[in-house]
């Protein structure tokens, strides 16, 4: 489904935490000069030499890719459906107070998602945002996994797993997202200001503040509490499941910031 170009409002720091995974066009869609308009059949062209990444969370979104990039990019998005997986709860918070996401296999589930198609630099920046080799691995989904509805059908579609583990359920199984649609989904699914309760509420009272409020703000401005924080909650964790994606090796040098 079409829509009308509109301009890309810049998320204020309490939508970071509050909105993520943020809303996306179901459509192809195109990020340029800070504006985002309906993906045209002149595009195609643009698709080529580029990496197809899947987005299984907020890079779905357009406010989000005009935060990491830029209103001097433009960025290619077009609709992808992932199978025999779900978007799954990390256990963990990121450094702008938003419980992250990560895809987690469960068979006879598919998800409506995104791929954006990136130059090489682009890729860069992207594995630096999502601190690469540090919090996410980057890698190529085996083949049939991800359906691309796109004008070229690229060799390999890529995308990043986390590292850290996933917020579990009583019975150990994982919650799927609230704001991400999926058919036949498996998990019980949480919004993210309940994904954000379940976490504050199995910290030890040490780590907890007067409200969960007041431990946001200490969360996103003290990067040594919030890595205690976040060990406290690996440690409780259940491993991660990559599923049908195969680690290929990435680093960066510029993840600091996203940590």
């Amino acid at each position: 489904m079409s829509f009308a170009p509109f301009e890309i409002a810049p998320l204020t720091p309490q939508e970071q935490a509050d909105l993520y995974p943020y809303e996306a066009p179901t459509s192809g869609y195109v990020v340029d000069g800070g504006a985002c308009r309906p993906l045209g059949e002149r595009d195609a062209e643009a698709l080529h030499q580029r990496h197809a990444v899947l987005s299984v969370g907020s890079n779905r979104a357009p406010r989000q890719l005009l935060r990491k990039f830029g209103p001097e990019r433009t960025l290619y998005v077009t609709p992808a459906t992932l199978h025999d997986c779900d978007i799954i709860h990390s256990a963990c918070f990121s450094y702008y107070g938003a419980v992250p996401c990560t895809a987690y296999p469960s068979m006879g589930t598919a998800v409506s998602l995104n791929a954006v198609w990136l130059t090489d630099e682009e890729l860069e920046i992207m594995h630096a945002t999502e601190a690469v080799g540090i919090a996410y691995d980057y890698g190529q989904w085996h083949d049939g996994q991800v359906v691309l509805d796109s004008p070229i059908s690229p060799d390999a579609v890529f995308g990043y797993s986390t590292r850290l583990g996933a917020l579990i359920d009583e019975g150990e199984a994982p919650f799927g997202l609230t704001s991400i649609p999926a058919v036949n989904r498996r998990f019980t699914p949480l919004s993210q200001l309940e994904a954000r309760q379940q976490l504050y509420q199995r910290l030890p009272s040490s780590l907890q503040d007067v409200d969960i409020t007041q431990f946001l703000t200490r969360l996103i401005a003290d990067k040594p509490f919030r890595q205690e924080v976040n060990d406290c909650l690996l440690a409780q964790a259940s491993p991660m499941q990559t599923g049908p994606f195969t680690i290929i090796k990435a680093e960066t040098n510029q993840a600091e910031a996203y940590l």
